[in-house]
Formats: structure tokens, sequence, C-alpha cells
């Protein structure tokens, strides 16, 4: 899935290393408040994966083994949140994840669009929303390839051997895919689908009251270009007044200029009908409203269980310090401090996912040594 942020981060300096500060769970902040009940079901459905993980190193830390703690918690029987929370503290470590003398990044939010649609063209629904096409190549990781590579995805289509850029979205919108077949629905609004494949899923609601679920299936493997620093360089937004919610009104304003903007975005996305009718993550799994995070895997890997300490994009509310699993990534989620939160689905979710920029840090949890 790709999630993407409307304002681009600066990337950060490879000659900084990520590092890992311990901490006692008495300084993790908000520590022993979470309902930790609410996360047990997702915590348990990535037993298997981060169990048979590869991994020895984490920034400046070595990882130790993971079943015992997953041995633990998958042996508890309707478990309270002080259960769950025992058995964190007999098995792993918390640790501040740094970046050089940086411990605060930005965090972001999305959710899973409603749109309205149909199976077949009409004048009315004759937006279409792609499935993946057969030719396309995608490599998710060139690290396979060269170290220097690592974190870093391409995608094109073979021509006599040799890997070709694929089309651009201008290109695609205006007809290049046509006659293949691959059109899963059509909507009525090119600047909803546009912002579905910005959020990475969506929900089609038929005019018959029926409803499927669409999830991410690849990309063109074209950069990600986001339209709101496009707006903000033009003097249109600062990056404080940005937000989802100032960009569909600016569109909505002037939907003469509409497309050509949504177009300097050369990134397009691709769909696929979900079986299991919800979102599902990077890491192949059911996304859980609220403790789902999407990270960058090049410092981060899926599986990992997080603890945030970042703002309420609702400044009314308390700060969010709870626990998360990182199940997602993003093409606008760069960073070793840095995340996607997943709000669920619905005008709600996306109503705090449009406006959040929150400040904030997060902590990793790592198997204790054996000794």
């Amino acid at each position: 899935m790709t999630l993407l942020s409307f304002v681009a981060c600066e990337l950060p300096s490879p000659s900084i290393k990520l590092s890992l500060r311990e901490v006692s769970y008495n300084n993790l902040p908000g520590w022993g408040q979470d309902s930790l009940v609410e996360v047990y079901p997702a915590l348990t459905k990535t037993c298997l994966e981060i169990s048979t993980l590869n991994i020895s190193m984490i920034g400046d830390r070595e990882v130790g083994s993971w079943q015992p703690f997953y041995k633990a918690l998958t042996g508890l029987k309707s478990p309270t949140s002080s259960e769950i929370q025992e058995v964190f503290q007999n098995y792993l470590v918390p640790y501040q994840v740094q970046f050089g003398s940086q411990s605060k990044g930005l965090f972001t939010g999305y959710y899973e669009p409603q749109l309205r649609g149909s199976r077949v063209k009409t004048d009315r629904y004759n937006i279409a929303i792609y499935a993946r096409p057969g030719d396309l190549i995608m490599i998710e990781d060139l690290g396979a390839f060269r170290n220097e590579l690592k974190g870093i995805r391409i995608a094109g289509y073979n021509e006599k051997g040799h890997l070709k850029p694929y089309p651009t979205r201008a290109e695609i919108e205006n007809g290049v895919l046509k006659g293949q077949g691959i059109e899963l629905v059509w909507v009525d609004d090119f600047v909803d689908a546009y912002f579905m494949a910005i959020q990475g899923s969506g929900c089609i609601l038929f005019e018959d009251g029926s409803k499927i679920h669409l999830g991410y299936a690849g990309t063109n493997g074209h950069a990600y270009t986001s339209i709101g620093k496009i707006l903000i360089e033009r003097g249109e937004f600062t990056v404080k007044t940005v937000t989802m919610q100032s960009i569909r009104a600016w569109l909505s304003d002037y939907p003469e200029k509409a497309k050509d903007l949504l177009q300097q975005n050369q990134s397009f996305v691709f769909f696929r009908e979900l079986p299991e009718g919800k979102p599902v993550g990077a890491q192949g799994l059911t996304l859980t409203p609220k403790r789902s995070l999407a990270v960058d895997r090049t410092y981060i890997p899926l599986g990992l269980p997080l603890w945030l300490d970042i703002e309420h994009p609702d400044t009314t509310q308390q700060k969010l310090q709870q626990l998360v699993i990182a199940q997602d990534t993003g093409g606008a989620i760069k960073g070793p401090i840095r995340g996607d939160f997943y709000w669920g689905s619905g005008p709600e979710a996306g109503a705090l996912a449009g406006i959040m920029k929150s400040q904030g840090s997060y902590y990793l949890f790592l198997p204790r040594p054996l000794s």
C-alpha cells in the first residue's frame, strides 16, 4: 500500500546513523494507561511474521529471539491489559528511536475513503480505477542487487529484455491503458479517485446498496510528488494551513486547474478487490484502526510493536501515547522518525487524518537478551 502525505519531508543524511536509547518502562510516556486489550488481536496476528524475522541488528542494537515473547503473549487466555503489560515488561525492552541528535519527527494520518461507483462505465461513472496491469514489473527493494540501493523501489515493463519506465499518471489518465480490460470499477469524481490513491485503499459504494473494498496492488514506479508542496511553493498555502481539506477546497474552487495540478504527481496507484473486505497493509494483514502505523521499513521492520508519544490532531484531546504496530509503508513515509497513523474508515476518520501533522517520538520494543 502506498500511503502518501501531502507535504514531502527532507530525507535524512545517509551519513547519520539510527540509534536506539534504552529507557525504562517507568519513563515510557503514558505506559500503563493504554488499553492494551484493544491492540491484542493485531499483536497476535503478527506473531508468525515477526517471530521468523531474520534480523540481527536494528540501528545500533542487536536483536534477540522474539519467540519467548510471542509464546508468552499467545499463551494468554482472554487477557487483561495488565497481563499483556506484564508480558511486555518481562520479555521486551523499550528503546527511543533517535537519529543523530533528533528524537522527534512528523506523524501524519490516513484512512479508508468512501466513493460512489459502478461496475460498468456510465455517463456519471466515467473515471476508471485500474487493476494492476499484467506487464507491470515491480522491484520492491533494489538493495537485493546493491547494498547502497537498499529501500529504493522501481517499476516498469519489459521491452526486449530491458526494463523501461511505465506510463505516467497523465499518460494513464489520457487512455494509454484502454483496451486491456483492467478497469476494476468506475467512479464519478477524479479528485476522489486521486485521494483514494493517496490513502492506498477505499470503499466503493454501489447504487444498489452493495459495496466492495479496494486495496493497493502496485504503482507505476514514478516518484511521488506532493501537490501540497506545489501549492505551498505557488503561495496558495503555508505549511501550517495545508491539509487534505484545504487542498480539496482549492481543487473545488479551481476545477479548470485541478487535473493539471494532480498530473504533476506522475505516480499512479493500481488496486485490487479485497476479498476479506477490510484494508490490508504492506505486511499482508488487516489494518486495525488507531493501532496500525505506516513506517519507513528502511529503518523499521514491519511487524514491530511501537509506542507512540505524539500530538493529537484534535488539539482539545490529550497526546496519543499508545501501542501501535508497524504494519504498512508509504511513498511519502520516508525517514527514521516518520509515521502514518491509520484512523479507520469513513468521514470521521478522514477528518482527523486530513489535518494530522503531529510532532512526536516513538519507541520500539526489542527482545531482552537471553541471559
